[in-house]
């Protein structure tokens, strides 16, 4: 059995400085979404068109198919219907703020 590829250092923290980046500016649009949002500005709608794909695309979004996808050691294994219900409300008000992170096994 081949041995896996175990990235460098440098690798780690090339890829975590584009990471730190990219949330940094995924951060701005947000604010300037919540701005336009907030003026109530006639082109709002394409203007938050505009925005929402400059942040699809500046974030690398992709489609991937669920059967390629495994929870991490780290996942959490249960949930409590309270945890849930909380988490719904949550993405159906805000949306989600925080990247889900997928890994090329």
């Amino acid at each position: 059995m081949p041995k896996p590829k175990i990235p460098s250092l440098k690798q780690n923290f090339s890829k975590a400085t584009a990471i730190s980046q990219q949330q940094k500016e995924i951060e701005r649009l947000r604010k300037e979404l919540e701005q336009l949002r907030s003026q109530g500005s006639q082109t709002r709608e394409e203007d938050l068109v505009r925005l929402r794909e400059e942040l699809k695309n500046y974030s690398g979004e992709q489609m991937v198919a669920i059967e390629k996808m495994r929870p991490s050691r780290q996942a959490r294994q249960t949930f409590t219907a309270s945890a849930i219900a909380k988490r719904a409300e949550s993405l159906r008000r805000l949306g989600q703020l925080n990247p889900v992170i997928a890994t090329e096994l």
